[in-house]
């Protein structure tokens, strides 16, 4: 397909999804979710962070903006508490009994996804009696993650919110709600409820998401992209795993990401086919509310199927089962029926 991304196109989209999550409204709904821990704050979601219940507030929510539960990759190891793994098991298992022959071409065809089917602490989901090459741990994209066994972590649950807006394919974000420590800022600052947002909060996420569009668009970005989206659909996940998460490959392309930019895989409670997306945290002092911004890139999918209602806050996908369903053109439904 052709791939034509323009500044434009993601100013308009920026620009309307930061007109909704700078709303006094919003910001209120977002800074009382980040200060609930665990269940209590899912539960806030569930009823108050939806388009509905926010539309009742005085916020326009546009038509195509999706308010979810969303985990990103190599966040904080607290993260990995609001993920599916569970799911995620019996979905292996139900590939395992019933359709070995789908496992046996996705090593095949995905060796890197195949292989990166691993439960927490790094235990293989699959047998593997014949392992190819190890492909290797995915780039660091901001240091080294904190260590949860260290004095200086902070063991509170993190869970995420996302709200985006945008195309069946590109898509603008803000995320918020990971809690770690204040030194480890490589990935976030603590936040802290007690502190006003500064009066020139929207000129900076705007200033943010900017910074983003500058990079999206550099003609070297954009013929990766375009590479990747010309792929078929089951090929894609592959090639997000092994050149756009890839540092040296990107490299190879002209592709030079800037300090402070991440990119990243992501899961989302919703259910949305996602491929990858490209996010900066927001300065220090200016993560009162939001935590990040992002842009994010998608697979074509049915947004009728996309939920907008308390359903968008169930658990998100572990990554690498999402990238195994996509790799096999299957969706979780069809292996729980």
């Amino acid at each position: 397909m052709k791939f034509e991304l323009t500044r434009e196109f993601f100013f308009q989209e920026t620009d309307k999804t930061l007109n909704a999550i700078t709303t006094p409204q919003f910001l209120e709904e977002i800074r009382t979710f980040r200060e609930l821990k665990g269940d209590e704050r899912v539960e806030f979601a569930k009823r108050r962070l939806v388009p509905q219940a926010l539309e009742n507030r005085g916020v326009s929510i546009p038509a195509d903006m999706r308010i979810s539960s969303r985990t990103f990759e190599d966040d904080s190891p607290s993260a990995s508490q609001y993920i599916d793994f569970d799911r995620g098991e019996r979905i292996i298992a139900a590939l395992q009994t019933r359709r070995p022959e789908l496992l046996e071409k996705l090593q095949r065809e995905s060796p890197t996804i195949y292989h990166g089917l691993k439960l927490p602490g790094d235990v293989s989901l699959m047998p593997d009696p014949d392992p190819l090459p190890d492909p290797g741990p995915l780039p660091d994209p901001a240091g080294p993650l904190p260590d949860p066994t260290g004095p200086d972590f902070d063991g509170t649950v993190a869970a995420w919110g996302c709200a985006c807006g945008g195309s069946l394919v590109g898509c603008a974000g803000g995320g918020g709600g990971t809690d770690m420590a204040p030194e480890d800022v490589a990935y976030g600052y603590q936040f802290d409820p007690s502190i006003d947002l500064p009066a020139d909060y929207k000129v900076v996420l705007r200033d943010t998401y900017d910074e983003l569009i500058d990079f999206v668009v550099t003609d070297e970005f954009k013929s990766v992209v375009e590479e990747l989206y010309k792929l078929p659909a089951s090929a894609q996940p592959a090639f997000v795993r092994e050149v756009l998460l890839n540092r040296d490959e990107l490299a190879k392309r002209g592709v030079n990401i800037p300090d402070g930019i991440l990119l990243q895989r992501s899961s989302f409670g919703d259910g949305r086919q996602t491929l990858f997306v490209v996010k900066k945290f927001l300065p220090e002092g200016y993560q009162g509310a939001w935590e990040n911004l992002n842009i994010t890139f998608d697979q074509a999918y049915d947004v009728d199927h996309i939920a907008r209602d308390a359903t968008a806050w169930h658990k998100p996908m572990p990554f690498e089962v999402q990238a195994a369903l996509q790799a096999l053109d299957l969706t979780a439904e069809e292996l729980e029926e």
